[in-house]
């Protein structure tokens, strides 16, 4: 017993002796000499600082240099250092030094600046042509160059390099390229990035402010040498900030530029917030919230594809293909086929309606030109559904546009587009529409808005532009050319067989004027009405319909926002019907909500709904023509 406590007793003597001997077995000198061999050899750069070495022993047996600099070996003469520091410290392995040797294990960055350029030439300033870490690399590109298929890659034939443990405290990255003139700044940089040695794999974890946000992110590849050297590595990456969290987990090969495959989950509270962060310029408003994506993602940073995605927007859920690809010259571009279940447009024709939060649709649209393949089994507008749509969505600069191929409304189908052009102060929406077997009954804005409409499936055709002020005056700007016909149906909103029956020539003391029936219906045949709308104002002409024997002929004008009607029909018997049965004329006044109908004899001597001239020869002009044909 008492021998084992010598023993231990010795031996903690022993221990004492050494670490009390550490001054006397590691110089400043030595360790400065080893710091800045190692250094040459890794990097093949010069390591510069000032003063002399100072050893330290708390909280770890290390070296402290000051006002270390690392220059740009291809920038001007008064080009910033790649990297300077006002201290760098290194911990020193404490076997090693009673050993006698001096290994640096752990090196800590003290506010450090790096300046990271890429230069109109190519070269980057980070590069190193010449040391043990460039030899490494040219290795493991041969390596590469002779892997055949998917054969295991043999890094024991790589140097060894003893690498170690990276510690950054209150770093600053700049980054410019002279080419492109992209600048990048992170500031309050603090992380680490362990790499033992050449041949295993690093995981860096750290934290650092970008373009205002505050971020932590974490990175490991498996072979991050042969990642450096144009070959494949897995890699896992995870990035959270308040704008944006990303989790990515695959593969990444720099066999030409950096490609990238595996799995993707990508978040973000607020889209337009999420457009901003990555550099884009969205101008705050509402709309374009929450977004979500999963998926394969594949590509480089600038080509980047998403398949087999989920992506949700704003309560929308989206299954499908996309891609983007970035830029430098012109405008980025997104493409793809996406389909949902229900799609709920509303959101945004109150944005586009709404003169505040116009800007914030455009700003966000005019990140990129996109055409984007869209199904849905439902699609909502305010006030109208649509059930099995297929279209398509196309953005440019300062236009949007959703073209609709094919689409169910009732027992009819439906053709055309939607469009809007222009600014935030103005914009001009248009409106293409074709569509056969509709009932405009089941439209709830129409039947808001009127109580006379036609039941029956019809054939509609529509070309009709409208612009929007800040107030989102819609009917009052509207121009184009409408038409809508049905073999056979009603008119809702009108008893037309009371009208038939006042038909008297000696009645015209006005007891013949009558409030139209909510509730009523006239059966008829052979029904269409042809409108020319100017500034609000639908001119209608050319237009008949049939009733009880009777051909009516009908045309007018009605002030599409406020509803006001003035109309004249005339009433003929058809040829080969009985000659008793006698014609005539009425008047439809009042408004599309409240209509007032009187029989008349005979036709003022002059009608005063006539189209006037100048409203004819604008809606056949050219120009009216390529105006009207906005949103085809």
């Amino acid at each position: 017993m008492k021998k084992t406590a010598a023993i231990i007793i010795a031996a903690i003597g022993l221990v004492a002796l050494g670490f009390a001997a550490l001054p006397l077995l590691v110089s400043s000198e030595a360790v400065r000499a080893t710091m800045l061999e190692r250094a040459r050899q890794i990097t093949g750069r010069e390591m510069q600082f000032t003063g002399t070495p100072e050893i330290t022993f708390s909280p770890f047996l290390g070296i402290e240099l000051n006002n270390v600099t690392f220059r740009d070996a291809y920038g001007e003469k008064d080009a910033p250092a790649l990297l300077q520091m006002p201290v760098l410290r290194g911990k020193l392995s404490i076997t090693a030094a009673l050993r006698g040797s001096i290994e640096v294990s752990e090196f800590h960055f003290v506010r450090p600046v790096f300046n990271l350029v890429v230069y109109e030439s190519g070269r980057t300033s980070w590069a190193f042509p010449v040391g043990k870490m460039w030899r490494a690399l040219s290795t493991a590109k041969e390596l590469r160059a002779q892997q055949a298929g998917n054969e295991a890659l043999d890094i024991n034939q790589l140097d060894n390099i003893r690498l170690g443990s990276f510690d950054v405290s209150d770093g600053i990255i700049n980054y410019s390229n002279e080419a492109t003139g992209a600048q990048e700044t992170v500031t309050s940089l603090n992380g680490t990035l362990n790499w033992p040695n050449i041949r295993a794999g690093w995981r860096f974890e750290g934290s650092a402010i970008w373009r205002g946000d505050a971020i932590t992110g974490r990175m490991t590849a498996e072979l991050p040498i042969m990642l450096l050297a144009g070959g494949i590595s897995k890699i896992s990456a995870s990035l959270k900030s308040e704008p944006l969290n990303l989790d990515f987990t695959g593969e990444a090969n720099r066999l030409s530029d950096l490609f990238v495959s595996g799995n993707v989950n990508l978040s973000s509270p607020s889209l337009r917030r999420m457009v901003t962060f990555l550099g884009g310029e969205v101008e705050p408003g509402a709309g374009f919230e929450s977004f979500a994506a999963s998926g394969t993602v594949s590509g480089t940073m600038s080509d980047i594809q998403l398949a087999d995605s989920t992506i949700g927007l704003d309560g929308n859920t989206y299954m499908g293909n996309l891609r983007f690809t970035i830029s430098e010259t012109g405008k980025n571009k997104l493409s793809g086929t996406l389909a949902a279940d229900r799609l709920d447009l509303q959101p945004y024709a109150l944005l586009l309606l709404d003169g505040g939060n116009r800007k914030t649709l455009f700003t966000v649209v005019n990140q990129s030109d996109a055409d984007i393949r869209v199904s849905a089994k439902t699609l909502s507008f305010p006030s109208l559904e649509l059930k099995e749509f297929a279209g398509s969505l196309i953005a440019r600069e300062n236009e949007i546009k959703l073209d609709v191929g094919n689409a169910a409304f009732g027992n009819g189908i439906l053709a055309g587009s939607i469009s809007a052009t222009g600014d935030s102060e103005h914009a001009l929406l248009g409106f293409s529409v074709d569509g056969s077997g509709l009932n405009l009954v089941n439209l709830p804005f129409l039947k808001d808005h009127s109580r006379l409409l036609p039941d029956g499936p019809s054939t509609i055709r529509a070309r009709l532009t409208s612009g929007l002020s800040e107030q989102g005056a819609l009917l009052e700007t509207m121009n184009g050319n409408f038409t809508i016909s049905m073999a056979s149906g009603s008119i809702a909103g009108l008893d037309f067989s009371e009208v038939l029956k006042t038909l008297d020539p000696k009645s015209n003391d006005g007891e013949n004027v009558m409030i139209a029936k909510p509730l009523a219906a006239t059966p008829v045949t052979q029904f269409e009405i042809n409108a020319t709308i100017s500034d609000g104002t639908a001119w209608v002409q050319n237009s008949r319909f049939e009733v009880e024997g009777y051909s009516a002929r009908l045309s007018g004008k009605t002030e599409l926002s406020g509803g006001s009607l003035a109309m004249w029909g005339g009433l003929e018997v058809p040829k080969g019907q009985a000659d008793n049965i006698e014609g005539g004329q009425f008047f439809l006044g009042g408004t599309l909500r409240q209509p007032l109908l009187v029989p008349q004899l005979r036709s003022p001597e002059r009608n005063r709904t006539a189209i006037p001239d100048s409203v004819q020869k604008a809606a056949s002009s050219p120009a009216a023509q390529s105006q009207t044909v906005i949103g085809q």
